[in-house]
């Protein structure tokens, strides 16, 4: 997920932390915005960036995890809505992007504050804006349900 780094600039290298997976306890079966490099995303399939498909061109199937990047999320969220299972991870926003998931969402939780997202050196880094799990499908929403990560909405 790309947030930001200490000069608020756009960081499209920050990754989920394992606990997140922990909490949900499932295997997806893609990752279409997985980084170009092993990740804990526990996951059958993905795409990278630079692989052919890549995810915006690639097809979506089955239980999806989606950590966008920042920059350009909009068009993730859209691709997200259209395929309509799975769960995606993404920083609370005043964009238009945000409001038409947010709108279209089974489930939401909020994550905790103080979470801490993993850099690409592998270290842990704060974020200034808080984020969310978006859920779309029955799957999905038993999943956060069953989490304990936070209160579903």
């Amino acid at each position: 997920m790309g947030l930001s780094n200490a000069n608020n600039k756009p960081n499209d290298s920050l990754y989920t932390p394992n606990w997140i997976f922990e909490k949900l306890n499932c295997i997806f079966d893609l990752d279409p915005a997985h980084p170009n490099h092993k990740t804990n995303v526990p996951t059958i399939s993905y795409y990278t960036e630079e692989g052919s498909p890549n995810g915006l061109t690639g097809e979506w199937f089955g239980f999806v995890w989606l950590n966008p990047p920042f920059r350009g999320a909009g068009i993730w969220a859209d691709k997200f809505i259209e395929h309509n299972n799975g769960i995606m991870l993404c920083q609370m926003s005043k964009a238009k992007w945000f409001w038409n998931v947010w709108d279209k969402a089974d489930a939401i939780i909020a994550i905790p504050e103080n979470v801490k997202f993993i850099n690409s050196d592998g270290k842990n880094q704060t974020i200034f804006m808080p984020t969310c799990l978006i859920a779309m499908g029955e799957r999905a929403v038993k999943v956060l349900e069953q989490s304990s990560i936070g209160k579903v909405r």
